[in-house]
């Protein structure tokens, strides 16, 4: 099946579903880590719009959301759902082809990066330095890797047409050559949307070398991480 395919089909299960407690933790890093009410925000795989208009809520008059999805119906859906608001322009397209002549404050990827073959992240991450203010970050939630490990091994049936583990290692690898820079890296604990504990990580890249602020150190070394991620999958 054809990845746009499989995301048109994917409308009614994200509609079912609606904003779940992932949704909102990101929405609350992305103020954390320095979103502001003015902000000039582009959403790189928007879905329906869940985050898009928690995101949204954030932004003043004088801000605004450009939010892409790679799915047609996904933005149709999308559409509906924020119709409401005055400052989100939704747009149907591949990001790697897109034709966005803007620059934004903030770039962000809501669980999206893993389900971008990882042999398309260089490009990705050159186009998102280019559309990034020299100021601007990049935020990417992601899951544990570990877990996605787990799942392609033991549960595939649940993964997603794409469906990557996404180290921070190879991430960097990808994003350094592009001229984006780690700025924050942190590992939590979250719900899942069936209420199952989960380990996510958010991770934020800048264009400047130099930190806006101080960094948090991850809370969990590799190995706990990789021990924690595999418990909890075990327990699925």
């Amino acid at each position: 099946m054809h990845v746009e395919s499989y995301y048109d089909e994917y409308v009614p299960r994200q509609t079912a579903t609606g904003v779940n407690a992932r949704h909102k933790s990101i929405a609350r890093l992305l103020i954390s880590f320095g979103l502001q009410p003015d902000h000039r925000v582009l959403e790189i795989g928007c879905g329906i719009g869940t985050v898009t208009g928690l995101v949204a809520e954030k932004l003043s008059a004088g801000g605004s959301l450009l939010a892409t999805d790679l799915s047609p119906k996904s933005i149709e859906a999308a559409k509906r759902r924020l119709a409401g608001f005055g400052n989100v322009r939704l747009l149907a397209g591949d990001i790697l082809s897109l034709d966005l002549n803007d620059i934004f404050d903030v770039v962000v990827l809501p669980d999206v990066i893993e389900h971008i073959p990882i042999e398309s992240h260089p490009a990705l991450f050159g186009r998102v330095a280019g559309w990034l203010k020299p100021e601007g970050f990049a935020f990417l939630h992601y899951p544990n890797p570990f877990y996605l490990e787990w799942l392609h091994e033991h549960r595939p049936e649940l993964l997603q047409i794409v469906d990557q583990p996404i180290h921070a290692d190879i991430l960097l690898a990808n994003a350094s050559p592009q001229g984006l820079y780690l700025e924050h890296y942190e590992t939590y604990f979250d719900l899942d949307s069936r209420g199952r504990l989960c380990i996510r990580g958010a991770t934020s890249l800048g264009r400047s070398r130099w930190l806006h602020g101080p960094s948090k150190a991850a809370s969990f070394s590799a190995a706990s991480l990789r021990q924690a991620g595999q418990a909890l999958a075990a327990r699925d």
